[in-house]
């Protein structure tokens, strides 16, 4: 019978946790920061501005937290093989996730594409659903670098390469917020665009976040992180379906968590403008909360995957405790924050 480690060992876990968990629930926050202060700039433009971002940008994320997820499946195997002291191996699967990136795209951009079609249909008051088309067709432009973005991000974080990612999302917030006040209220010489303004710089941000990332990767494979990467861009079937036989049911499961709230977006479109203005606020507020656990959450998959790659169990466990044990210390606050 396996012995659960000692409460020493959890408290020092612990504390390797919160230190790796820290930049990534900044990250998170600074990534929910990007729509709030979208909310918080369409609210003087007009509520069906408001409305436009919460059902244009709740379409975009249900379809685009598919591709998320999948990639999800990068946390495991990148941080075993790094646990493990395989950087080689590290290296292919970033390039095979980059790839699974790349043809996640195409059947996504056409899912989203069907769900411009039924939101046209959807019964929406006619004011929000002329600024919600144009907010999704603009703002679809920027999936496929998403879905990069989100590939690097997890390779980095897997090799506990946190605070680029942490930077590239608070910086990528003035990038947004820059972008915003430019485009949606018309200035430096252009037109105000408003909800469409919002979306051109939302798809700036998030081109901004993939190039950072690209950057800080590149900068690590100069620096000599692995000198003798093997296999080039050899492509490998067997590593895609490892990729998507773990990202499936990840996707599924986030899929079916955000769909609710979009199903409830969907159904708030129906109203008028300033009630479904009033639902954007309301659920903007209530995501800030889910992102403290949500860091911590990311961080002990990495902290355990490392545990894992270096065959030793007693680690894992004690991770996988200390993870709970955080989880459990700061849900509290979120979840009366949100209440």
């Amino acid at each position: 019978m396996e012995r659960l480690p000692s409460l020493q060992t959890i408290r020092s876990e612990w504390g390797a946790l919160v230190r790796l968990a820290g930049p990534v629930i900044l990250g998170e926050l600074a990534w929910i920061a990007m729509p709030v202060v979208d909310t918080w700039m369409l609210g003087r433009v007009s509520p069906e501005a408001m409305g436009a971002l919460s059902i244009g940008r709740a379409a975009y994320m249900t379809v685009g937290i598919v591709g998320l997820g999948l990639l999800l499946s990068l946390d495991t195997f990148v941080a075993q093989a790094y646990g493990a002291g395989r950087r080689a191996e590290c290296s292919a699967w970033l390039r095979h996730g980059l790839v699974l990136a790349v043809l996640a795209s195409a059947p996504l951009g056409a899912l989203y594409l069907a769900g411009l079609w039924l939101i046209r249909r959807a019964g929406i008051e006619p004011g929000v659903l002329a600024e919600t088309l144009g907010y999704m067709k603009i703002l679809g432009l920027s999936l496929p670098v998403l879905l990069a973005y989100a590939a690097l991000r997890r390779f980095l974080q897997a090799i506990h390469l946190v605070r680029p990612v942490m930077w590239a999302l608070v910086t990528a917030n003035l990038v947004n917020a820059a972008g915003n006040w430019v485009l949606i209220f018309g200035k430096l010489g252009f037109s105000p665009l408003g909800a469409k303004g919002a979306a051109w710089a939302t798809c700036a941000a998030f081109v901004y976040m993939a190039g950072f990332l690209a950057c800080t990767v590149a900068w690590l494979y100069r620096s000599g992180w692995d000198p003798s990467p093997r296999g080039g861009w050899r492509i490998e079937r067997q590593r895609l379906a490892q990729l998507l036989r773990l990202g499936w049911p990840a996707a599924l499961q986030v899929l079916l968590e955000l769909g609710v709230f979009s199903a409830a977006t969907a159904l708030a479109g129906r109203f008028e403008a300033t009630s479904l203005a009033a639902h954007q606020i309301a659920l903007t507020a209530a995501s800030v909360t889910y992102m403290v656990p949500l860091g911590l959450s990311s961080a002990a998959a990495v902290r355990v995957g490392h545990a894992v790659g270096r065959l030793h169990n007693m680690g894992a466990s004690a991770e996988e405790l200390a993870g709970l044990f955080a989880g459990d210390r700061q849900s509290s606050p979120a979840a009366a924050a949100s209440a």
